[in-house]
């Protein structure tokens, strides 16, 4: 590994314990809303529920 990469990684761990610590505030923060498993698993059933109906009419997926 070369120098300058091997400085920016020290730097980078630096600036994360500080951030752990609480001496700096990280530069962006992400946030990631949980999924809505039930609409998901209604979704689902819909297509289960299409698929069935063409499969129990004759037509099947190729």
């Amino acid at each position: 590994m070369d120098k300058e990469l091997f400085e920016q990684l020290m730097q980078s761990m630096k600036e994360a314990i500080a951030i752990a610590k609480g001496e700096m505030k990280p530069s962006r923060v992400f946030t990631v809303e949980p999924p809505d498993v039930k609409a998901i698993r209604e979704d689902y059933k819909n297509v289960y529920e299409d698929v069935k109906i063409l499969e129990d009419s004759g037509l099947k997926r190729q």
